[in-house]
């Protein structure tokens, strides 16, 4: 995939660099640190295979999984709940038939979630649907920073 990301690159950084304060849905985050590269490109390539290139907004926690998945997800539980992971969460218009479902369904939602291990660099849970975390339950894992796949 090579889309022009030059602008969305240079103004992160300028956002970035400058430590301003980025308003989303009437919270407000300091965005004090980058979320890594490995972490947006993984994101990029999960909202291109389910289907929106352009989600409206992705946030990127620094937390461990088991706290991650079961805000994520509602409940689950998991092996390793210490591993060290970036819980990610994107909201857009998702559709996919890569995951396997009883029925052989097409999965589609307005949310799409993630865990990405901070070791090894790789995906470890997702989800697709229309369930979304409240901001405070997200809040609770750590600060949100705001960043485009």
């Amino acid at each position: 995939m090579n889309r022009v990301r030059g602008y969305g690159i240079l103004a992160g950084s300028i956002l970035l660099a400058g430590g301003l304060w980025l308003f989303t849905r009437s919270h407000v985050y300091a965005t004090t640190t980058a979320v890594p590269a490995y972490v947006v490109q993984l994101a990029d390539k999960v909202a291109v295979s389910n289907g929106d290139p352009t989600p409206t907004l992705a946030y990127a926690i620094r937390t461990t999984r088991g706290p991650a998945e079961s805000v994520a997800t509602g409940g689950d539980s998991v092996d390793s709940p210490e591993a060290p992971v970036y819980l990610v969460v994107m909201y857009g218009q998702f559709t996919t038939n890569q995951a396997p479902t009883p029925n052989g369904a097409i999965l589609t939602g307005s949310v799409v979630t993630f865990t990405v291990n901070r070791q090894t660099q790789q995906m470890m849970d997702g989800s697709i649907g229309n369930y979304s975390p409240s901001l405070a339950s997200l809040e609770s894992l750590g600060p949100l920073e705001s960043f485009t796949p």
